[in-house]
């Protein structure tokens, strides 16, 4: 087994535990007030990181394509839209097809594919604006680190943020 390989089944195996673990869903329940405190330190963050970027009204983000590397369940770009992102022009991918199956059932209007952060289905230069949560803390090795950072930059327009 390859190093990529190896690296992309220890994050199915370390996702697919956390997924049958009662005690991690209720972790990041919204009821539990540090989840809460944790949404909404995020949800400040991600405005004050759109206000510097320059989507500082729903025109401008409406426009905008929108990429989540590491979408999970989509909640992220489900956010993206209530802020005025177009939710065709919102795409996310995630490593663990649960994931995917949920945010494509949640958020119909946006696009989901199953998809490893090193080998993205999308041509350069596609989007306006790339997100990625907690990926880089779930990969592994050095390596594969880079070669996301690496791909998730390839998509992304000359001088798009990456959140």
């Amino acid at each position: 087994m390859s190093m990529r390989d190896e690296g992309l089944s220890c994050i199915r195996r370390n996702y697919a535990c956390r997924l049958q673990d009662p005690r991690y869903r209720r972790l990041w329940y919204v009821a539990n007030p540090q989840a809460l405190f944790h949404w909404q330190t995020r949800e400040r963050a991600l405005a004050r990181a759109l206000g510097r970027n320059g989507f500082t009204d729903k025109a401008r983000l409406a426009k905008a394509r929108l990429l989540d590397v590491g979408c999970g369940d989509g909640q992220e770009l489900g956010r993206m839209v209530v802020y005025g992102a177009h939710p065709s022009h919102c795409f996310g991918v995630d490593l663990i097809p649960q994931h995917v199956f949920v945010a494509r059932r949640t958020y119909g209007g946006s696009r989901f594919a199953v998809a490893n952060a090193g080998e993205l289905p999308f041509e350069n230069a596609q989007f306006d604006l790339g997100m990625c949560h907690v990926v880089f803390s779930s990969i592994p090795a050095d390596r594969l680190r880079r070669a996301a950072g690496a791909e998730i930059m390839r998509v992304l327009r000359p001088g798009a943020p990456l959140l």
